[in-house]
């Protein structure tokens, strides 16, 4: 996971929520785990909800559907500018046009 530099990204104290396919740094990233209790696998069930919403949401501007074949240094600015768009999307203000990722 950490050959683009990511886990480095994440502060220190604080981790992330994993799926079982990332081994790893125990300090920064958190997943399945038979000890957790009942409500934390329920918050980390959501939490990678959320992201799996997020990513199909991103997959409407064909984003991750095809390869890039652009120079690697416009990536991240096409990414960031549809993620960017998916934010605006969730957070619209008119009621009718936001499309927030769950209830509430």
């Amino acid at each position: 996971m950490n050959k683009s530099g990511l886990l480095d990204k994440i502060p220190d104290g604080k981790r992330i929520i994993v799926d079982g396919g990332y081994p790893g740094d125990i300090e920064k990233l958190s997943g399945y785990n038979q000890f957790d209790s009942k409500e934390l696998k329920a918050f980390k069930a959501r939490a990678k909800s959320r992201h799996e919403t997020f990513n199909s949401r991103m997959k409407i501007f064909h984003v991750l559907k095809h390869k890039f074949e652009h120079d690697k240094g416009t990536f991240p600015i096409c990414m960031t500018a549809v993620a960017v768009l998916v934010q605006y999307m969730i957070e619209d203000t008119k009621p009718e046009s936001a499309t927030p990722l769950f209830d509430t």
